[in-house]
């Protein structure tokens, strides 16, 4: 997971409080999304869709964020 990637994205839509605007995306706790972005729990298929839907990410960004390097 390429969380810089994840977080440079947020910064493009002017938001830098990436935990609430994360828990505000997937309508969780800020808890449990400090908790994704710290690797602690793993995002959905869901998670992954809304994040990808709000932030207009391209399938190329999606896969460098959270499939990391495929070889």
């Amino acid at each position: 997971m390429d969380i810089k990637s994840l977080k440079k994205k947020m910064l493009d839509k002017s938001r830098d409080d990436f935990v609430n605007y994360l828990a505000q995306i997937l309508n969780v706790t800020a808890g449990t999304a400090s908790k994704k972005l710290n690797g602690e729990v793993n995002f959905t298929l869901d998670d992954v869709k809304k994040i990808a839907l709000e932030l207009n990410l391209t399938i190329d960004d999606v896969n460098k964020i959270f499939m990391g390097e495929i070889y």
